[in-house]
């Protein structure tokens, strides 16, 4: 969804991409992203401090470092968004996550529960 906003608002431009047919910036979404979400939430769900501190050091280190890397490399280049956009953008999805899975959990518990 991010990267449909993106375009619409022009917050970067991609300049490399395998699918240049494609809004979507296919590499992030369904790469390091998903699989690095992926596995933060399976070490440390149920402990919520420690999955946003683990999210707050993993979306910093992208936001900064990453991020300016992925810039020299000629991937995309930021227009109208910043590092720290990108920083607050990841938490806010992260939290988002993290209470969408505990309603789900809510949700089967109570399903198993009636019977």
């Amino acid at each position: 969804m991010q990267n449909e906003f993106s375009y619409t608002f022009k917050w970067w431009v991609v300049k490399e991409t395998f699918f240049p047919w494609v809004i979507t910036y296919v590499p992030f979404v369904y790469g390091a992203f998903l699989i690095g979400t992926i596995w933060i939430f399976y070490f440390t769900f149920g402990r919520f401090w420690l999955y946003l501190i683990t999210n707050i050091v993993i979306d910093f280190l992208f936001a900064f470092p990453m991020n300016e890397w992925f810039e020299k490399l000629g991937l995309y280049k930021l227009v109208n968004y910043t590092n720290w956009n990108i920083f607050f953008t990841f938490i806010f999805m992260a939290l988002v996550i993290y209470c969408y899975q505990l309603w789900q959990e809510k949700i089967f518990k109570n399903k198993n529960e009636s019977g």
